[in-house]
């Protein structure tokens, strides 16, 4: 039997993927908070990326602006829009987060 492959848009593989993009840029929590306009002290932040709750659209388009980043990846985990230069940081985190 085949493995399953996994369903980008679970909230397990969103928190993942956040986790991936604060590491892959070296930002804490608190920053990436700050970045996406959020008034709480990290909470927000840490909430996405432990799987409490999904990332909103609009915290996740602020990102997009402040980092360049895309909806799809926030959302679907689909690199093909983003910077070579940071798809191959979050490439390398998502496979030492694996390891």
């Amino acid at each position: 039997m085949a493995p399953q492959k996994k369903d980008p848009a679970r909230m397990s593989e969103h928190a993942r993927r956040l986790r991936a993009t604060r590491l892959a840029y070296g930002y804490t929590q608190h920053y990436m908070s700050t970045l996406m306009g959020s008034t709480t002290i990290g909470q927000a932040w840490e909430n996405y990326e432990s799987g409490r709750r999904r990332i909103s659209i609009d915290h996740a388009m602020a990102l997009c602006k402040q980092l360049g980043l895309t909806l799809d990846w926030f959302y679907f985990g689909d690199m093909r829009g983003l910077n070579p230069g940071i798809a191959h940081a979050l490439r390398r985190e998502q496979r030492i987060e694996a390891a």
